[in-house]
């Protein structure tokens, strides 16, 4: 009883710290930025302008790694090996994720998109100069232009570390001493609250918490870090190219995309449900032979 105890004080300890630390690295970004710009110039260049950040991203990557990864439960190279991922799983997963953000962003917009039907409706009983031309023009041409090493930081680098300290490491070690459910949970909430000091403390935390339950089932169902990394990546992508859309053409279309994908996705997650209630409860045959 007594070990038990001790067990679930030096988890509960290191998870804590990891996440603590954790964040502090991540609040830090803007003071490091700062202080090598002001005293480091030639560092701040190679690390953070010449390459967008990438260099800067790198090292950050590496600290963490070799800060965290030690306090995995296991072998290391276990969690490291490359398993084959689940199509399937994957798939369902993306769009879920991708149905749900949709959602909470039609909710947040709702007035907007309220006025994005008003605007086509003039367009097709032509009331007013109401124009699909307009929605199609580029307003920002700065955020069309997509830099690889944004993209690299965005679909490899912190995927990859994020899966590994907060499912490989932190997920693990909170499963120890508690149920799967309230560990996939509580890993979650440290995963969402370390973005705070990017977004501060908004709906988008709620969000991400969602999209951290998530990465922690797929996880926890495959065993396979990679899958959930996987699913990381194609979402991040999903987002970046999402936010390049919203930041350099008119709204409209971002509203008219997300549109457009909400509605197949509800009609393929209804038809994966179905499929799933038959091979649930599969229809016994009666034998009508005599």
């Amino acid at each position: 009883m007594i070990k038990k105890h001790k067990d679930i004080i030096l988890n509960v300890f290191i998870v804590t710290m990891i996440f603590i630390l954790n964040l502090l690295l991540f609040s830090s970004y803007s003071f490091m930025y700062k202080f090598l710009s002001r005293y480091h110039n030639r560092l701040y260049y190679l690390l953070i302008r010449k390459y967008d950040g990438i260099l800067f991203d790198l090292c950050i990557f590496c600290i963490e790694l070799i800060l965290f990864l030690p306090f995995y439960q296991g072998k290391i190279k276990d969690l490291l090996k490359y398993k084959k991922l689940n199509v399937n799983l994957i798939f369902r997963i993306i769009s879920i994720l991708i149905l749900i953000t949709t959602s909470i962003a039609f909710l947040l917009h709702i007035f907007e998109v309220l006025e994005m039907f008003r605007y086509f409706t003039n367009i097709i009983l032509k009331n007013n100069n109401s124009s699909l031309h307009e929605i199609f023009k580029v307003k920002d041409y700065r955020y069309l232009k997509i830099l690889p090493f944004n993209i690299i930081a965005a679909i490899i680098l912190h995927p990859i570390i994020e899966e590994f300290i907060y499912r490989g490491v932190i997920y693990n070690r909170l499963k120890k001493i508690s149920s799967v459910r309230i560990a996939i949970i509580i890993s979650a909430i440290f995963f969402s609250f370390t973005h705070i000091p990017n977004y501060g403390f908004n709906i988008k935390i709620f969000t991400i918490t969602i999209i951290g339950i998530f990465l922690a089932y797929s996880y926890e169902k495959t065993k396979n870090i990679w899958t959930s990394v996987f699913i990381h990546s194609i979402y991040n992508f999903w987002v970046l190219i999402m936010d390049i859309i919203y930041q350099s053409l008119h709204s409209y279309l971002h509203i008219t995309i997300n549109f457009l994908i909400l509605i197949p996705g509800i009609i393929i997650l209804i038809q994966e449900n179905k499929k799933r209630r038959k091979a649930d409860n599969p229809v016994i045959k009666k034998d009508t032979n005599l």
